[in-house]
């Protein structure tokens, strides 16, 4: 597996319902999407690659790669940005970009058809799955030990960005959902979150910047947060009965 990352000078963004928005922010859906997506392929042998927007240094090719460090990286030119592309259409073109970029480095490295083929297929999925793309972290999801409640973290990844959820299913039908980020971000927060138990009827997840977080479960059917300093904070919910 390798990480793709972003490098951008601050004039290389866009206009989106007229707010500035990075390229990296509006592609990072993708990214996140296309990387759940890709099966085990090495292009080049590097864990890092980075996109750069930006005119290529006069001393540099258009793609880079630093065998020792095992790090590349691969200029875009401001030029090739189509930058009035909106909805759809923007996502399909950045989708396509990231292909090529990683289809010509496949090919500078003679990689195996096999390689081209991946990669294809990994953008047809982000593409088909109408770059929207829900799933639960099978680590953080947890079953209850009296087996009334099962837990899933979910990463919720669409144009508005990467939101995380958390999804309570009772036994009697019951599912209660809640937000465990308040907004969307444009970072991946995949390792923010890195241990889910339950303990005592609560349900416990701690993240990496050391807050705790308890979500009990009421009998009003409102789920509570509970944070480490003691503070209690009611966090939006949605409940629904299914059929």
């Amino acid at each position: 597996y390798f990480l793709i990352y972003f490098n951008q000078s601050p004039s290389q963004i866009t206009f989106v319902k007229n707010k500035l928005v990075p390229i990296k922010f509006q592609m990072h859906h993708i990214v996140e999407m296309f990387k759940y997506f890709m099966p085990k392929m090495d292009l080049d042998g590097s864990i890092k690659l980075t996109i750069k927007f930006a005119e290529k240094p006069e001393n540099e090719a258009i793609y880079n790669c630093d065998k020792y460090f095992r790090v590349s990286w691969y200029y875009v030119s401001p030029d090739n940005i189509q930058r009035n592309a909106t909805g759809r259409d923007r996502d399909l073109f950045y989708v396509n970009l990231l292909r090529n970029i990683l289809k010509d480095i496949a090919k500078i490295n003679e990689c195996d058809d096999s390689i081209i083929q991946m990669i294809d297929e990994t953008v047809d999925k982000v593409i088909s799955h109408e770059f929207s793309l829900v799933y639960a972290i099978k680590k953080l999801s947890k079953t209850s030990k009296d087996k009334r409640y099962k837990a899933k973290v979910l990463r919720n990844l669409s144009p508005n960005g990467e939101k995380w959820q958390l999804e309570i299913c009772a036994k009697d039908g019951t599912v209660l959902c809640a937000d465990l980020s308040r907004d969307y971000t444009h970072v991946s927060q995949e390792s923010l979150y890195y241990k889910a138990e339950w303990q005592k009827g609560q349900f416990i997840i701690s993240e990496r910047l050391g807050r705790v977080m308890a979500i009990a479960i009421p009998d009003e059917g409102i789920l509570q947060l509970y944070s480490f300093k003691g503070l209690r904070d009611v966090i939006a919910l949605t409940g629904k009965q299914d059929s």
